[in-house]
């Protein structure tokens, strides 16, 4: 990948450099309260967004189990555990 060079803006660095592109279309395609090439970071870091999903998830009836191993998964029910 591609850093961005100290002391050039945007438009003298255009695409010249390998990645260069990758780099501005992901920094320019951020849209946050409306407003395209916003971006904004959650509280408690990206781990705290599994942690939101686990809780709401609870919150509407959903069983989360940890570290038990799965015998198979069964579309349009969940899972069966070695277990039982």
């Amino acid at each position: 990948m591609c850093a961005v060079r100290p002391g050039r803006d945007w438009n003298e660095r255009q695409s010249v450099y390998a990645g260069t592109a990758s780099v501005h279309f992901h920094h320019s395609s951020g849209r946050m309260f409306g407003n395209a090439g916003m971006w904004g970071y959650v509280k408690g870091g990206m781990g705290r967004v599994s942690h939101i999903l686990a809780e709401v998830a609870e919150l509407v009836g959903v069983c989360i189990v940890t570290g038990a191993a799965v015998e198979r998964i069964v579309p349009g029910t969940g899972v069966e555990l070695e277990a039982g």
